[in-house]
């Protein structure tokens, strides 16, 4: 029967030999090291691929990090030997088990932890070592296991008794993160606080920006980092004069300013607390952009359908709204919350023979016609 193991990791923001990385089977606490109070534990893993060999039917193991803050004012004060007054600020779950890890990657929606994005996250950067990176695809964060409950849930109840998917399943059942239910009791009425607000959002997810006129949906990329306002970085698709592509852009979102706020009252949002209109308006706008997708340049030599303008073979670029077509707006806007298509910023190019620069243009009855001076 396969089951799991609890260590104990410690980082050190001085990356002190005799305290960062080491890992320990009870919790560290301070002790002198050098003259300055540093972080250990008494029994040491010096060796983990030995430790494993010994536990041989271990599916995955739960590290939990504790910071040894080296030169701080606590370190500094001499608190006495033996005194535990640290506490772990993460749990990590590093899986063992091949066949687990198969399933997890089978049924993830994106990368296991902060790590792997390599962004700047609510940690310093002295704790984001290359030990940190190189663990990124096999450590996972509560976050990532917040979001895969179910997917866990239903492959254990098909699989063998005893397997490591079961143990799994069930130490998220049997020791849920304290934010598990916070944010379960919040999302379910539709409303978020400022501590749940990043528990929120998720990789891969689509996001409503209700920031303009219209809404616009984007494709999350990574974590957002937890401050005092989030920055979510996000994709989308764009025209840039010659083809599609993704263009990335930062969004900031505000948590709540007093208690608990509504979710589709933020300035982003995820798209499953967006209204059937909000998705029904993405929908239209997006298919209207999906038939645009194959642009061409189109020229012509000769007269109007009246043969009252001669049109030359001078190129001009006017700014102009497609009616029907293109919104007032140059932004983009997500089709579907299942695909990913947008309507980008247009520039159309039209032959005139009296262009006059500084006039605006509009097309009607298949005309581009002066709309600031007499027709």
């Amino acid at each position: 029967m396969y089951g799991y193991r609890v260590l104990y990791r410690v980082l050190c923001s001085g990356f002190h030999a005799q305290c960062h990385h080491r890992v320990y089977l009870d919790e560290p606490r301070r002790i002198p090291i050098q003259g300055v109070y540093h972080l250990s534990g008494d029994t040491l893993v010096s060796d983990l691929a030995d430790f494993l060999q010994s536990h041989e039917k271990t599916a995955f193991i739960v590290y939990r990090d504790f910071r040894c803050e080296e030169g701080t004012r606590s370190s500094l004060l001499g608190y006495g030997t033996g005194r535990r007054t640290a506490k772990y600020f993460r749990e990590l779950i590093s899986i063992v088990s091949e066949e687990l890890h198969s399933i997890l990657q089978q049924r993830s929606k994106f990368a296991p932890n902060e790590e792997a994005y390599k962004i700047d996250s609510y940690e310093s950067s002295s704790y984001r070592t290359s030990a940190a990176l190189s663990n990124a695809t096999s450590e996972y964060s509560h976050r990532f296991l917040y979001n895969h409950r179910l997917e866990i849930s239903a492959e254990a109840a098909t699989a063998p008794e005893g397997s490591a998917i079961n143990a799994l399943s069930s130490y998220i059942l049997d020791n849920p993160d304290s934010m598990y239910k916070k944010c379960d009791d919040l999302f379910t009425q539709g409303l978020v606080s400022h501590d749940t607000l990043p528990w929120l959002f998720r990789p891969n997810g689509i996001v409503v920006s209700s920031q303009g006129p219209l809404p616009i949906a984007y494709i999350l990329r990574c974590f957002p980092a937890e401050r005092s306002q989030l920055k979510l970085q996000c994709w989308n698709w764009g025209y840039d004069g010659h083809k599609l592509r993704r263009k990335d852009t930062t969004l900031i979102v505000n948590p709540p300013a007093f208690g608990e706020g509504r979710i589709d009252a933020l300035a982003v949002y995820p798209v499953e607390y967006a209204t059937t209109e909000t998705r029904n308006r993405l929908l239209d706008n997006g298919t209207k952009f999906w038939r645009l997708r194959q642009q061409a340049l189109v020229s012509y030599e000769g007269p109007d359908y009246k043969g009252e303008r001669i049109y030359v073979s001078e190129w001009e670029i006017l700014p102009y709204n497609c009616a029907g077509l293109l919104t007032e707006n140059s932004h983009p806007i997500h089709d579907s919350w299942s695909t990913t298509r947008y309507i980008p910023s247009f520039t159309a190019i039209r032959k005139l023979s009296n262009f006059q620069p500084n006039l605006k243009y509009h097309m009607i009855n298949g005309q581009m016609q002066s709309l600031t001076q007499p027709r």
